[in-house]
């Protein structure tokens, strides 16, 4: 029996050593490269990303400043504007930071970004609070202003099909 009790200690330590896992040691040796790579990757796809995102930063300030110099041209030829107070440039700043964001050719909202620009450019703007109010604005309550203003002013009309429908579901909305 003795050989029996050995037999069986032995078959339990060869269950136990079965029981060790291999994973946790290469876990340990493989992790700190792992991470070190990921984070590489990460850095690198972030520089990407933040170039891209420069760039089209860049081309819609661009494509505001050239679509808001055609209209001005439109209606004045003769027009020379000039940024010319430490207020304007400041005003200025703000403006591309948040026409940055904005596709010139995108929506309704981008039509306000280049009014904006045009009244800064006239000395129209004193302070940044339009500029911030624009800011927080999407596209669709932009449509909802400019509904607002063609009742208004009855000569404006807005771009965009679907501002009745906004300006149905915000009335009734209020209504209730």
């Amino acid at each position: 029996m003795n050989e029996k009790s050995q037999q069986s200690a032995d078959e339990d330590q060869t269950d136990s050593v079965k029981e060790i896992s291999v994973m946790p040691i290469v876990t340990n040796l493989f992790r700190p490269t792992a991470i070190m790579l990921g984070n590489e990757i990460r850095d690198y796809l972030k520089g990407i990303i933040d170039d891209w995102k420069e760039r089209k930063h860049a081309e819609n300030v661009l494509g505001h400043i050239e679509i808001a110099t055609k209209k001005v041209k439109e209606q004045n030829p003769d027009a020379q504007y000039k940024i010319d107070t430490i207020k304007q440039l400041d005003l200025f700043e703000e403006w591309t930071k948040g026409a940055q964001e904005i596709d010139p050719n995108d929506s309704v909202i981008a039509e306000l970004w280049q009014n904006l620009l045009i009244e800064l450019a006239d000395h129209n703007i004193s302070d940044n609070l339009i500029i911030k109010k624009l800011k927080a604005i999407n596209a669709k309550e932009a449509q909802l202003l400019l509904l607002i203003y063609s009742q208004r002013n009855e000569g404006y009309e807005p771009k965009g099909g679907e501002v009745k429908r906004i300006t149905t579901l915000r009335i009734s909305l209020v209504r209730n």
